[in-house]
């Protein structure tokens, strides 16, 4: 059941309840702008870049764009959320410096993503983020109009998350991950552009291929060939963003053959590559 859906250039968002969540609909995934999730019903767990955070009604999690996620359902009950996916041009109109996510965005990818509501302003976090569902219900918002809705209730809620992290009031709340699976991510990461395989990065993390393979799926969700494809896709459709050409981004992003990385772009994105006008979520 969808509570709520608006979808702009600069932000999606979406209030959406399932009765009977299915559990293979919650694939790995990964977006070009950042997400708010608000957890609001169900038992569930979320893991970001292979780290897995356990929720409870009123968690938080906040991604910056780029980072890979998957939620998993741990029992048949009904799931309810809301999430918002926001461009970074839908803040720096307001905050020109950036203060706010360059605050809340550091660090490594997948730690630190998930806010316990105890420590922070619960009711004008939730007041404001299910005021977006409420108000924008059964009506028919233009862009404006969505995206002034989206902003004046968004921005409130990252100031609090902003100002109780340069305070020091939040503390981070426990993930739970592999070492290898962490340190592999790291790598992988780290060294993108490069060759990359599974027997060099097995070796790194003083593990047999198999295991490692096992490990990495059990906490992303994805296999680790699959889950360089999709960050390199991701990194290419940044650079074609940035106005690089689809060849040169493709080369840049660590693809040895334009045609397998024009077939697997279009697979994933279902767009070619000079396509730079469709907002992409990736699984």
């Amino acid at each position: 059941m969808s509570y709520f859906h608006f979808e702009c250039s600069d932000t999606y968002v979406h209030h959406t309840l399932d009765e009977i969540p299915d559990k293979s609909s919650f694939p790995m995934h990964v977006h070009e702008h950042n997400e708010l999730y608000l957890f609001l019903k169900g038992r569930c767990s979320f893991f970001v870049e292979g780290r897995r955070y356990p929720l409870v009604p009123g968690s938080l999690i906040l991604l910056r764009a780029g980072e890979t996620h998957r939620i998993q359902i741990l029992e048949d009950t009904p799931y309810e959320r809301m999430a918002i996916h926001f461009s970074d041009r839908l803040i720096s109109e307001v905050d020109p410096q950036m203060r706010i996510l360059n605050t809340l965005f550091h660090g490594e990818l997948g730690k630190n993503n998930l806010y316990d509501p105890k420590q922070f302003n619960t009711h004008l976090i939730h007041n404001a983020l299910l005021s977006i569902s409420k108000s924008g219900r059964n009506k028919e918002l233009d862009e404006y109009e969505g995206k002034m809705l989206i902003r004046c209730n968004l921005l409130p809620v990252l100031y609090e998350l902003c100002k109780n992290t340069n305070q020091h009031k939040a503390e981070p709340i426990k993930s739970y991950a592999d070492s290898a699976v962490t340190k592999a991510i790291s790598y992988i990461n780290a060294n993108l552009t490069k060759e990359l395989s599974l027997s060099q990065i097995a070796e790194l993390c003083f593990s047999e291929k198999s295991y490692l393979n096992n490990q990495f799926k059990k906490f992303t969700g994805s296999t680790i060939w699959d889950y360089i494809i999709i960050k390199r896709l991701m990194l290419a459709r940044q650079l074609i963003k940035d106005g690089v050409s689809a060849s040169a981004a493709a080369y840049s992003s660590g693809w040895k053959d334009y045609s397998s990385f024009y077939r697997q772009y279009k697979a994933k994105f279902g767009v070619h590559p000079s396509c730079k006008e469709k907002n992409i979520y990736i699984r």
